[in-house]
């Protein structure tokens, strides 16, 4: 068994349909995904009565199906444990890395395989939330509420699903755009962690 299969595996896995999901995110996020241009998605407010002039609470009031919307998306994301690949992209980025490699020499397989992940984890705890709201932000771009919360019901039985499979060159390329900055951030931290805990 491989290092990055040892320590990921660690992070466990906790459904079945969560797994399926991961499967999905993960592909979809990977560092060799194609990038292409997302679709732009209607909007709610798309409707005849844009062209007239509305109240000044409109506002207001259109506001109500996004934030539903954003708010079923983060629900998504959180019940289908997708948030997590944040955990295995970090991994993956640093598996190889020579301050790893280097003290898996000095100080063997199993106790770097125990620090990476309590490091891993660590960063996972502070740049979640942000990457979930990233995330959720991704997929709310691509389905409205009535969609996610089809697929956060029916998971892979969902009419949906399909279309979140065929979408998922255009997620990899948003979660590549909105993420990089957090993925930067979160990296260097797992880094400096494995570096401070296993100086070599």
């Amino acid at each position: 068994m491989t290092f990055f299969s040892r320590v990921s595996s660690r992070f466990g896995r906790k459904t079945v349909g969560t797994a399926l999901f991961m499967t999905v995110a993960l592909t979809a996020t990977a560092p060799q995904a194609v990038a292409s241009s997302a679709p732009v998605m209607p909007s709610h407010g798309d409707s005849v009565m844009d062209s007239y002039a509305l109240p000044d609470f409109s506002d207001a009031y259109l506001a109500q199906p996004a934030a539903a919307a954003h708010d079923t998306a983060l629900k998504f994301v959180l019940e289908t444990g997708i948030s997590k690949n944040l955990s295995l992209l970090l991994l993956h980025d640093v598996k190889n890395s020579a301050p790893v490699r280097a003290a898996i020499r000095q100080y063997g397989m199993d106790k770097v395989q125990a620090t990476v992940v309590q490091v891993i984890r660590s960063v996972q705890a502070s740049y979640g939330a942000d990457w979930t709201q990233m995330l959720a932000g991704v997929y709310e771009h691509h389905f409205d509420a009535r969609a996610l919360q089809s697929l956060i019901q029916k998971r892979d039985a969902s009419p949906h699903f399909i279309r979140l499979l065929d979408l998922q060159d255009e997620i990899a390329t948003a979660v590549k755009t909105n993420g990089n900055n957090i993925l930067d951030k979160a990296r260097a931290d797992v880094m400096a962690g494995i570096k401070a805990s296993l100086p070599v």
